[in-house]
């Protein structure tokens, strides 16, 4: 038969005088261990008012030998008094409370805000933390705190349960798995997040040109026999080397231009006017305006406009006598246009052109007084065309307010990068530790030659959103700011093992076990980072659903003894039970398994399963998911069964 029996404090605590408990059933399950259990009770009713004190205290259920099946956290007493039902519970109760809510800011922008935590001190040291943090739209700050002050005055006492309805004399006591009690607190992570991922504007990474085809002109413009400027960013800087006169950093203060072209035996050359065509069709050339002539006998080259219209020009450099009859060709360079004066230059150099952006660098520092070692770093970025090289991303030092010493790098290749903008992450091992307090630094390069065509773009804020670092761009021979000041877009993370991580929130939110045991590291790794807004039980759930290297699954299982495990699932022919076809329940000695044993997360073998039926589904080894002893009869739930107790009743010793 089993007992019940109610620890408080470390001490078993007698039932009143008169007083008979009965176990009516106990359940446990795979991944979450005991789960619900129910003692009834019966005897004076002054006796059975004073189980209502026993909430909130252990409750730990023994077989017929003594041995303890279960054990969990009593969260509701009720008495049936003949005509009515009466009772307390912890279901709705609350004693620490915060409201998270959105306000409408000085600037009218919605922004998000939690207030401090309030709670009950007496709730609290009787029952333990149980937290509550409630959501408010559209409140202001002082709304949202009394808002919060109300709910705890509240919420933060038992749930007061009438029920009219009749009954025998007596009483329920309900409890929960300790497992439970971790929904009862919510779990914050500072470690393992710097990131700053507002904006959407565009920075070229590895935008260039190196040409004999570009020119300059005294009116500010740069010019390009081959039409390719149009691909250039506007208010961005351009670095110019190879030139004779024009060398340096130049803003683009317009979008690029094409050329056009214009073929014609109506076109003569003469000292006095240059060009004279009979069609009058020279006026899609303008004032400063670089062409190419071609078809000439003795004047093809290239020339600056100096001046005319529709029936003739004036160029650069002078020209002598031609009479009209040759086809000619006037192929005009496309421009763009920059802040700066040139000197006039005719294409014909090795000159490159540089987009301020051969490297990125970003500086920032941790907002949280913490130090962790960085496992990925991720990008906002696409590719522009066809790049056939990759993005390399290192994480560097500070030195002297420039990026220093390379302390990590990783390269991911263009056919990870697509042509829209999305999240891309840099994995550079999880092994370099950063801390608060110190700068360092986020550099991005390709590893290909510049291409005006085929880049990349990352994703910048202009408004300066980040206030822990600086956007620094590299000319080719120094880092200097960008033409309009921004932010990368960035995420820097880290990473632990998630039975580290679970045993950082039992650390933090245990109140109820005694101890934690981790059989084994589950070897599966994410980022720990955890904003507060969900509780330690769903925290711990989808970090144990991950499961084990390997593909293997990783159960959250509780002792009777008030122990915390976690382990993988066994193989199906490790240690496996025996149901026999008298439906008794076999350990693999071959002894009944003891009544009143759960044998969640364990397997089952049939006896007498043929082998070619066994071979179709596996029949013969069955993973059990959940079980539950009620009435004096097991109930087994099979692992992925697509209903509750298919197994049904199963006979134990």
């Amino acid at each position: 038969m089993m007992s019940a029996e109610i620890e408080s404090g470390g001490n078993s605590l007698p039932w009143p005088n008169g007083v008979m408990a009965t176990v009516e059933r106990y359940g446990a399950s795979a991944t979450k261990g005991a789960d619900q259990a129910a003692v009834t009770a019966t005897g004076p009713t002054d006796a059975l008012w004073a189980l209502l004190r026993w909430l909130g205290y252990r409750l730990r259920i023994r077989d017929g030998a003594g041995e303890a099946v279960w054990g969990g956290l009593i969260n509701e007493v009720t008495l049936q008094l003949g005509a009515f039902e009466v009772g307390l519970s912890l279901e709705g109760m609350y004693n620490r409370i915060a409201v998270a809510y959105s306000t409408t800011d000085a600037g009218g922008s919605d922004v998000r805000a939690t207030t401090a935590w309030a709670e009950d001190a007496e709730s609290v040291a009787r029952y333990g933390y149980k937290e509550l943090l409630h959501t408010a739209a559209d409140v202001a700050p002082a709304q949202a705190t009394a808002l919060r002050d109300t709910l705890l005055a509240t919420l933060s006492k038992p749930n007061a349960l009438l029920r009219l309805n009749g009954g025998a004399p007596g009483a329920t006591i309900r409890a929960v798995g300790l497992l439970e009690t971790f929904d009862w607190r919510y779990y914050s992570q500072v470690a393992g997040l710097e990131e700053h991922t507002d904006g959407g504007q565009e920075q070229a990474l590895g935008q260039g040109l190196t040409a004999t085809s570009i020119g300059f002109t005294q009116d500010g413009r740069l010019h390009d026999m081959g039409n390719r400027f149009d691909a250039l960013p506007k208010d961005s800087n351009v670095q110019v080397t190879g030139s004779a006169s024009n060398n340096g950093t130049h803003l683009l203060t317009a979008s690029g231009r094409d050329g056009s072209s214009y073929t014609a035996n109506t076109i003569a050359i003469q000292p006095t006017d240059d060009l004279v065509d009979s069609a009058e069709r020279l006026n899609f050339l303008s004032a400063n305006d670089i062409f190419q002539l071609s078809g000439s006998a003795s004047h093809n080259g290239y020339y600056r406009v100096k001046g005319g219209g529709a029936a003739a020009i004036t160029v650069a450099p002078n020209v002598g006598t031609e009479a009209a009859g040759a086809s000619l060709t006037l192929a005009q360079a496309g421009s763009i246009r920059t802040s700066s004066v040139f000197v006039n230059e005719m294409p014909g150099a090795t000159v490159t052109m540089t987009v301020h952006g051969q490297k990125i660098a970003q500086s920032f520092s941790l907002a949280a007084n913490t130090s962790w070692t960085v496992d990925h770093i991720a990008l906002n970025v696409k590719k522009v065309g066809s790049p056939s090289d990759g993005v390399t991303v290192q994480l560097c030092a500070d030195s002297g307010g420039a990026p220093g010493t390379v302390l990590a790098q990783t390269t991911v290749t263009a056919g990870s990068i697509y042509p829209t903008a999305s999240w891309v992450a840099f994995p550079l091992g999880n092994v370099v530790s950063i801390s608060y307090g110190v700068t360092y630094w986020i550099v991005i390069f390709r590893t290909g030659s510049d291409n005006i065509d085929n880049y990349y773009i990352v994703a910048v804020d202009e408004d300066l959103g980040y206030g822990r670092g600086a956007l620094r761009l590299w000319t080719g021979s120094v880092w200097t700011n960008r033409a309009t000041n921004a932010d990368l877009c960035f995420r820097v993370l880290g990473a632990w093992e998630t039975t580290r991580q679970i045993q950082e929130i039992y650390t933090v939110c245990n109140q109820h076990f005694t101890a934690l045991d981790i059989v084994i590291g589950s070897g599966v790794a994410s980022n720990q980072y955890r904003t507060g807004d969900s509780t330690a039980l769903a925290e711990v759930q989808a970090l144990a659903a991950a499961g084990a290297t390997g593909g293997v699954r990783l159960l959250v299982q509780t002792t009777p003894d008030w122990v915390l495990r976690l382990q993988v699932q066994s193989g199906s022919g490790e240690n496996n039970l025996l149901l026999a076809s008298d439906g008794r329940l076999r350990m693999p000695t071959g002894r009944d398994l003891p009544a009143g044993r759960l044998p969640a997360g364990q397997w089952v073998r049939l006896a007498d399963v043929p082998a070619n039926v066994d071979s179709l589904a596996s029949l013969a080894n069955i993973f059990i998911e959940r079980a539950e002893w009620s009435d004096g009869a097991l109930r087994l739930e099979p692992q992925g069964a697509p209903g509750v107790w298919d197994v049904g009743a199963v006979t134990q010793g």
